[in-house]
């Protein structure tokens, strides 16, 4: 049987401390999003880590009509139904005043970022690529394998609970990223790491954190999927009738 995919650790003293800055640091990362958004009264703004880069980037700021981009900005599409504009995409013109305060800010926003990131925050290099072959994946946060071979299906089953990172299915084989994961469930956060292919260690060990059995996971993964549940049907109006 080959090693499994990933580990799962429990966060605990400089784990649970480094995770608890991120949450800040997420805070910080919406707050200068929103702030640039009013300032040129945008919708949205377009960008965020990419991994291959290595980097923050910003790609385009989007108005919705009424909201048109500011005078002299350079347009990058306008998105129209007839004579109708549905959406707008565009940046500060480069050498503006509003190109270097964009600039400034996606300093800032590249700073809150890596601090966001795992692999930032433990300070242990990117994790290494990972091969993708073409056919279904898991979205799970605990899993054993992300590749499923539908020809023949593993008996332990995967977690409820899933990211927002993988794809769930691919035409074609190719090579992708694998970053470090957190859920928090319960009152504890849980790191995924990836494990070497070659030997099952994972590629990095959280400092202070202790390592999970794939079981335990999937019994916290199912308590926290029935907690979630309960908190959402709290907050739903219910008349009584």
């Amino acid at each position: 049987m080959p090693p499994e995919e990933y580990s799962y650790f429990r966060a605990e003293g400089l784990s649970r401390a480094m995770l608890d800055s991120r949450t800040d640091a997420e805070v910080e990362l919406k707050a200068l999003k929103e702030k640039l958004c009013r300032q040129y009264g945008a919708d949205s703004l377009m960008g965020g880590w990419d991994d291959g880069l290595g980097r923050f980037f910003l790609r385009a700021f989007h108005f919705a009509p009424p909201k048109m981009e500011p005078p002299g900005w350079k347009l990058q599409n306008r998105q129209m139904a007839g004579d109708k504009v549905e959406a707008t995409f565009a940046v500060p013109a480069p050498g503006t005043a509003d190109y270097f305060n964009v600039l400034a800010m996606t300093g800032l926003m590249e700073r809150a970022s890596r601090r966001s990131r795992l692999e930032g925050l433990f300070r242990c290099g990117e994790m290494p690529l990972k091969d993708l072959p073409a056919g279904t994946y898991s979205a799970a946060f605990v899993q054993q394998t992300t590749w499923k071979n539908t020809a023949a299906p593993s008996s332990v089953p995967d977690g409820l609970l899933t990211t927002t990172r993988y794809i769930t299915y691919s035409n074609s084989p190719g090579r992708g990223s694998d970053p470090l994961e957190a859920m928090q469930m319960g009152d504890d956060w849980y790191i995924r790491v990836p494990n070497d292919p070659a030997t099952g260690q994972p590629h990095m060990t959280p400092p202070d954190a202790v390592l999970v059995p794939y079981m335990d996971m999937l019994r916290l993964d199912g308590l926290e999927k029935n907690a979630r549940f309960h908190r959402a049907r709290a907050n739903v109006f219910d008349p009584g009738i």
